[in-house]
């Protein structure tokens, strides 16, 4: 130390101060949804329609089948591939929910809370007529997949948009009072690339979510999360750019 001056303080720079973590889980993130989207398609659209192919040509061989024998093993052989194409669908539906890119946010949520059994919704009905942008559509149907994973019981999910706080508030709640909590962690961390935050009191979990509300333009999430849309042959070479400091 040099007498009369202070010594310099050495310390670690906040890690907000460098965007290259977030920008490198956000790729992570799309990646991620891209390849879970193009296996549900692939499940639904190959293996679904060859099972159910298949159940059309049982179903034609039944009338045919000389004995009762014959006839009780169609019909075994039928009922396993009845629930194979039923688990098919059910996995892809869980990849990714085709209501989320055909009808919308809503719909997908409420296909959610039935698929989850004992969740009420209760959504602001502005919603149901608001042009959400893809991105923030597809964080928002994760976060409260990740939210009613997270707490147990009979659960009351809210969706509201608050246009003057410009903020969309998303609340999962026990019905039944106090649960435990559990897997917060991917949720903040979502959370905290859109810029939103996370509290939980008495097992509530409250998630809120900054929107930019443009005239015109689909509602996104404010500040834009750093989402590179990466096409088939250039994938790895554009992800290595996106992240390499400028």
């Amino acid at each position: 130390m040099t007498r009369g001056r202070p010594a310099p303080t050495i310390g670690v720079m906040p890690a907000k101060s460098d965007s290259r973590p977030h920008q490198r889980l956000r790729l992570v993130l799309d990646e991620h949804e891209r390849e879970r989207a193009a296996f549900a398609h692939e499940l639904h659209e190959q293996l679904a329609q060859a099972l159910a192919a298949a159940l059309l040509g049982l179903d034609g061989l039944a009338p045919d089948a000389g004995s009762e024998d014959s006839s009780s093993r169609i019909a075994a052989v039928r009922e396993s591939v009845a629930d194979i194409l039923r688990d098919c669908q059910s996995l892809a539906v869980r990849l990714r929910s085709p209501l989320l890119d055909e009808l919308g946010l809503l719909p997908a949520l409420e296909s959610l809370a039935r698929a989850k059994g004992g969740v009420r919704v209760d959504a602001d009905p502005a919603l149901a007529g608001a042009d959400l942008g893809s991105a923030l559509a597809t964080d928002v149907y994760r976060l409260v997949e990740g939210a009613l994973a997270a707490v147990s019981g009979d659960r009351c999910l809210a969706v509201w948009l608050d246009p003057a706080l410009r903020e969309l508030d998303v609340r999962v709640r026990p019905l039944d009072g106090h649960a435990a909590l559990c897997g917060l962690g991917a949720l903040e961390a979502r959370l905290e690339l859109i810029g939103g935050s996370l509290s939980a009191d008495s097992g509530e979990l409250v998630m809120r979510i900054p929107v930019e509300l443009s005239a015109g333009g689909p509602i996104a999430a404010f500040p834009q999360p750093h989402s590179v849309e990466i096409p088939d042959g250039g994938r790895r070479a554009r992800a290595k750019r996106a992240t390499e400091p400028e």
